[in-house]
């Protein structure tokens, strides 16, 4: 009865969910309270022109419930030093800390390159929460617990390491 208590409270109490099933374990996470005021203020949903940014987990607390599930809580990140952003990339290094980034405008990739004049923040392919394949090679490579996507001012996706691999085997985007 204790746990069912804790499980509803936590649903009914998230700031900022989202949830994954990692083998036999289902694992939830939350981003709150600083950490989660920090990335509304940071959003920009108006300017289609704006790069994407990075923001590395500099603390987080997990709670396991039995053998099955996993609720991780990200309490504080840290602006992360981008060395190149466009709006359908970043460039930066969290070390092996999960990260962070955003996905807002969508601009077409044309054989020169990503066409900056065309990018739109209303195209059926903005703000999408899905990862890229360069992401999850990426977040694979880090040997990082999780990653995480903004794809809104409150909307997010953790990413855990057996799912993005099965993810990376489905893309067919380079």
């Amino acid at each position: 009865m204790r746990r069912l208590l804790l499980i509803v409270a936590l649903l009914l109490t998230r700031p900022a969910v989202a949830g994954g099933q990692e083998g036999d374990r289902v694992s939830l996470g939350f981003i709150t309270g600083d950490a989660r005021a920090m990335l509304v203020a940071d959003w920009n949903g108006e300017n289609r022109f704006q790069p994407e940014r990075m923001y590395c987990v500099a603390s987080d607390s997990s709670v396991n419930w039995g053998s099955v599930y996993r609720a991780t809580y990200v309490l504080k990140l840290n602006r992360a030093h981008v060395l190149y952003a466009d709006p359908m990339s970043v460039l930066a290094d969290c070390g092996s800390a999960p990260s962070l980034h955003t996905h807002a405008a969508y601009c077409p990739i044309t054989a020169w390159g990503v066409n900056l004049f065309l990018c739109s923040l209303t195209a059926p392919e903005a703000m999408q929460c899905e990862p890229s394949a360069p992401d999850l090679r990426s977040f694979l490579r880090s040997g990082a617990p999780y990653n995480i996507i903004q794809c809104g001012p409150t909307q997010f996706v953790f990413i855990w390491p057996t799912e993005a691999a099965a993810l990376l085997h489905t893309h067919t985007t380079p």
